[in-house]
């Protein structure tokens, strides 16, 4: 589990990414697909995430969670239509 840090000390709170979010599809191409999730990290893109699917396109809709509890794997369960 990841702690916030600031330059101080680090927080006593560990950060719980556990659950399901909403992203944008920020970027596709072929280093992979990228993922801005603005209820966890406003203004960052993950990637290249997993997916279930290929074709994605800027400004998609998704529905993506964090294996593990990780902000190392973000995966792209599906598109929102």
């Amino acid at each position: 589990m990841y702690n916030y840090t600031s330059p101080q000390k680090t927080a006593s709170r560990a950060l719980d990414i556990s659950g399901i979010y909403l992203g944008v599809v920020t970027r596709s191409d072929s280093e992979g697909v990228f993922v801005s999730v603005e209820q966890v990290s406003p203004g960052l893109s993950f990637g290249p995430c997993l997916v279930t699917e290929y074709i994605f396109d800027p400004g998609d809709r998704v529905i993506c969670a964090f294996l593990n509890n990780s902000f190392d794997e973000l995966v792209v369960l599906g598109r929102i239509v």
